[in-house]
């Protein structure tokens, strides 16, 4: 019975297929005929849209429509591994929250790993150097030198509660199961919130954690740190990396990325902002390579991070 629907479904799609073809072709001769579409445009179409100047776009459609869809073994493998992933996530938190450091341990590396091979075959591991994977290389150092360091443990709190979480509906990341690179991206900013959590409510021996953390040195702890990372980022991508960045545009930077038209999320909300403002002329866009948009999104994930650091003191005396 399914497989009749399906002939019967694949027949009356090439019937439609054909009539719209036909149909078209019709059409197309007509305006070629009367010179009104010159064939060399119709060619170069043909060719952008079928790869080839002499395949027909009924034959691509035709394909489409018979070929059965095949799902690969990576999205098969991202898919398995994001639902076990948040099954033990969920495990970890709530049965071994003690314990919840050596899971993020043995969870972090593979996937910092991973993604630094991924993103080095696409040109993308200038992305590494970013915020989210220094606050992760923080809570690493935390977990493996100094699981007791209450300085550490407050200003990984702070980055981890703040800036990161707050990344996740910033950045809309989402738990794509057969996208291994959302998966990548969803952990990197819910698992240190998760590991500083379980730190700070249930702590490791040897650490004691203050019933209150005043604003003052959540704010000015977390911003030292930020502040201490944005140096290192402008000395590598301005002084180190520099030749090598600007000699290869093909090499994707997070303001190479951010300034790529069209602007959407953030960046299209601060484009308009600055047009109405008259910090960028009406018609000006960004330009990843002028100092002027540097300085402009260096700004602007200043007041970001500064802003989603604010409430953290809260969080840290309400357990809930």
């Amino acid at each position: 019975m399914e497989k009749r629907r399906s002939s019967r479904f694949s027949e009356r799609a090439s019937r439609l297929t054909e009539r719209f073809s036909a149909r078209r072709e019709g059409l197309r001769a007509s305006l070629v005929r009367h010179g009104r579409l010159p064939q060399h445009i119709h060619n170069r179409v043909r060719k952008h849209l079928t790869g080839a100047e002499d395949r027909r776009i009924r034959d691509i459609i035709r394909e489409r429509f018979e070929t059965p869809p095949v799902v690969r073994l990576v999205d098969k493998a991202s898919f398995l591994f994001g639902v076990i992933g948040c099954a033990l996530i969920e495990y970890a938190v709530l049965q071994q929250p003690h314990n919840f450091s050596s899971f993020y341990m043995y969870a972090m590396i593979p996937l910092l790993c991973l993604r630094l091979w991924l993103y080095t075959q696409l040109k993308w591991h200038y992305f590494l150097l970013d915020f989210c994977y220094a606050a992760n290389l923080a809570c690493l150092v935390q977990v493996l030198l100094f699981p007791t360091s209450p300085t550490l443990i407050m200003i990984n709190y702070v980055n981890a509660s703040g800036p990161l979480a707050l990344a996740i509906p910033t950045w809309r990341n989402s738990l794509v199961f057969h996208s291994l690179d959302k998966i990548t991206s969803t952990f990197l900013h819910t698992l240190p919130a998760l590991l500083l959590f379980c730190t700070r409510w249930y702590p490791p021996p040897g650490y004691v954690p203050e019933e209150q953390l005043s604003l003052s040195a959540s704010l000015g702890g977390g911003l030292a740190a930020y502040m201490g990372w944005q140096a290192l980022y402008l000395l590598h991508t301005e002084v180190v990396f520099r030749h090598r960045l600007s000699s290869h545009r093909d090499l994707m930077t997070s303001i190479r990325w951010l300034t790529t038209t069209p602007y959407s999320g953030i960046t299209l909300v601060v484009h308009r902002l600055l047009r109405g403002c008259g910090v960028l002329a009406p018609d000006e866009m960004f330009n990843s390579e002028q100092w002027k948009t540097k300085l402009i999104f260096i700004a602007v994930q200043f007041v970001y991070t500064a802003v989603t650091m604010l409430p953290v003191h809260l969080l840290w005396a309400s357990f809930r």
